[in-house]
């Protein structure tokens, strides 16, 4: 839960009154080994494919855009042409550059 301090299980360790091995590590980073457990098990667990998933090998080459948005209006509405006879789309991609970024990991 987001305790109103900017962030979702963001104060985990000082909050969950959690003890362990690791009680010596500061709580930010024990918060964040936390929440990334919690996304790796949820992960882990999942089965059903959809259409727009990508493989794993194709993240390093962007070789399928994250997609925020995509509708398809029907002809005549929401700005799509009534005349129009394929399809219409609206979609909001982040497309990166990873020419660019191998490029300035090679740089650093």
């Amino acid at each position: 839960p987001d305790n109103g301090k900017g962030g979702y299980l963001r104060d985990w360790a000082k909050t969950a009154g959690q003890g362990g091995h690791f009680t010596w590590l500061p709580d930010w980073l024990r918060s964040l080994w936390h929440y990334e457990h919690e996304v790796y098990k949820f992960h882990v667990g999942l089965t059903d494919g959809h259409r727009y998933q990508s493989n794993a090998w194709s993240w390093m080459v962007d070789g399928r855009p994250v997609s925020y948005f995509y509708e398809s209006p029907p002809p005549g509405s929401d700005g799509c042409p009534r005349a129009t006879t394929g399809d219409c789309a609206r979609e909001v991609l982040a497309l990166g550059t990873p020419a660019l970024w191998w490029a300035a990991c090679a740089a650093l």
